[in-house]
């Protein structure tokens, strides 16, 4: 199978930062790549399907909304008791902070994208006051600023209206989203989910487009195969 341009780039990155295991030699470089992301569980690596793909979930808050710790907890109102009912395009999580069995996920990167059209007030004052954070179980593994997280994708628009504008996190581009040097491996014991914290809870503009956030993990999904 062909490497697709993010786990190409991501071998790149992880054999630069020494975390590809050489061992591997008599493997081919994917193999090799996807045992090593794995840590070598060879249950995920023989038996299960693994394709790259995202793991994805959008929080929504309507212009006047308030965003609070809770509610912008992603991958946690998710699956059929979600409030509001979610879709495709809003979620490919079907259980609240877990992966069902016998799923895992290889985490290479995590990237925050909001929706373009946000007021622009309501962007930096996002950018300004609230921090990240991304948990495994009862740990914080990774904090810090939303624009540490770049999405590396979105709207990239350029136009002469005087009453339309395009915010993204960051450059959209493949290159530009933010990479994790030290992958997280999500097994389906584990409890996952990221949040905003912030002292105070923000409230957004009512005249605003309120606002829709993206938390998307990227890297190796591992299936069961069918």
């Amino acid at each position: 199978m062909a490497q697709s341009g993010n786990v190409a780039q991501t071998i790149a990155a992880q054999q630069a930062a020494g975390n590809v295991n050489t061992s591997y030699a008599t493997m081919g470089d994917q193999q090799a790549f996807v045992y090593s992301a794995f840590r070598g569980q060879p249950y995920i690596v023989d038996q299960l399907d693994i394709q790259d793909e995202p793991i994805y979930d959008r929080t929504s808050f309507a212009p006047g909304g308030t965003v609070n710790q809770l509610l912008s907890a992603w991958f946690t109102n998710v699956g059929v008791n979600a409030t509001p009912n979610k879709g495709l395009a809003d979620t490919n999580m079907q259980q609240p902070r877990q992966l069902p069995v016998p799923e895992a996920f290889a985490c290479f990167g995590i990237r925050l994208v909001p929706n373009e059209n946000i007021l622009g007030s309501d962007w930096e004052a996002l950018l300004n006051t609230q921090v990240f954070q991304f948990w495994l179980n009862q740990k914080a593994y990774n904090t810090g600023n939303i624009r540490h997280y770049a999405a590396g994708m979105g709207t990239y628009a350029v136009t002469t209206r005087s009453s339309e504008s395009w915010y993204t996190n960051g450059f959209p581009s493949l290159s530009s989203g933010h990479l994790l040097q030290l992958p997280l491996v999500i097994t389906n014991l584990l409890s996952f989910y990221g949040q905003l914290v912030a002292n105070n809870p923000l409230v957004l503009n009512a005249a605003g487009t309120g606002l829709l956030f993206l938390c998307e993990l990227v890297g190796l999904h591992a299936r069961a195969v069918q």
